[in-house]
C-alpha cells in the first residue's frame, strides 16, 4: 500500500494506493494535516510507502511522522527523478504540483501536446510537449480575485464564487461576479486559444477545485482530471523504485 500525500496552501491531500489505483482519499485543512497523517497510518500498518510534496510548513513534521512509522517515503524536490524531461528555466522555483500534474498527465496521454490549467489558489497553465515540461503561466485564482478588490478598495464586498453569473452585472454583486468569473473565463479562453493557433495541441486538461466553474466553458475538448497531481505523485515515486 502507497501513500501519496500533496500539502498545498491551505489543503492537504491524501490518496492511498492499491495495486496502482486509488482505494480511497481524504482532503483537510492544513492545521489538522499533521495529526491526521498521525491517526492514518496507525490505523493503516500496511503502508510501506509514500511520496510527499509540501509548499506548506508542514514538510519537516510529515517526515517525522512517516519516519516514526517506518515508511520508506520519497519527498519530492527540484532533485528528484522525473519520468518526463524539464526543461523550466527555473527548476528550483517551479511549483511541485506543476511537475507533479505534468507527470500525471504525459501518463495518461504519452507523447502528446497537452495544456494542463490548474484552478487553485492560483490558476497555473502548463504545457507539455511530447513527455517534455516546457513552462507556461500563472494568475491569481478565484478567490484572491475576490479578496483584493474587497481589501484593496474601501466598499466592495468580499464575495463567494457563484456559478452561471450574468455577464452584464445590474448591481455591485453581480458586477463583481460577472468582472471575476467571466474575466477568468476569457482569460482561459485566450491561453487555450493561443495554445491552439501556435501549438499542435492534442488536449486540454481541467483540474483543481474551482474547475467545476469552467467545465463546458471552452468551445475546444477539455478532460476534467481531479486526481492528476496524486497520479502524478504515485508515478514518480513507482519511477524512484525506493526500498
Amino acid at each position: 500500500m502507497h501513500l501519496a500525500i500533496d500539502s498545498g496552501n491551505t489543503r492537504t491531500k491524501f490518496a492511498l494506493f492499491i495495486n496502482g489505483k486509488i482505494k480511497e482519499k481524504h482532503a483537510v485543512f492544513n492545521n489538522e494535516a499533521s495529526q491526521f497523517l498521525l491517526v492514518y497510518l496507525k490505523k493503516n500498518k500496511e503502508i510501506d510507502k509514500a511520496i510527499l510534496s509540501c509548499v506548506s510548513s508542514l514538510e519537516r513534521v510529515f517526515i517525522s511522522t512517516l519516519k516514526s512509522n517506518k515508511v520508506d517515503h520519497l519527498v519530492l524536490t527540484s532533485e528528484t527523478k522525473l519520468p518526463i524531461q524539464n526543461h523550466y528555466q527555473t527548476p528550483k522555483t517551479l511549483g511541485k504540483d506543476r511537475i507533479a500534474m505534468a507527470v500525471g498527465a504525459s501518463n495518461f496521454y504519452p507523447n502528446q501536446n497537452m495544456l494542463i490549467i490548474s484552478f487553485g489558489s492560483c490558476i497555473t497553465y502548463n504545457y507539455i510537449e511530447k513527455g517534455v515540461f516546457v513552462g507556461g503561466a500563472i494568475s491569481p485564482g478565484i478567490y484572491q480575485r475576490f479578496e483584493v478588490l474587497n481589501k484593496k478598495t474601501a466598499n466592495l464586498p468580499l464575495l463567494n464564487v457563484k456559478k452561471n453569473s450574468p455577464m452584464i452585472g445590474v448591481n455591485t454583486e453581480q458586477s463583481i461576479l460577472s468582472g471575476v468569473l467571466h474575466g477568468a473565463q476569457h482569460e482561459v479562453n485566450g491561453f487555450t486559444q493561443f495554445y491552439h493557433q501556435n501549438r499542435m495541441l492534442n488536449k486540454v486538461i481541467f483540474t483543481g477545485g474551482d474547475a467545476i466553474y469552467f467545465e463546458g466553458t471552452l468551445k475546444n475538448t477539455t478532460f476534467v482530471h481531479q486526481d492528476i497531481v496524486l497520479k502524478g505523485l504515485k508515478c514518480i515515486l513507482d519511477f524512484n523504485q525506493i526500498s
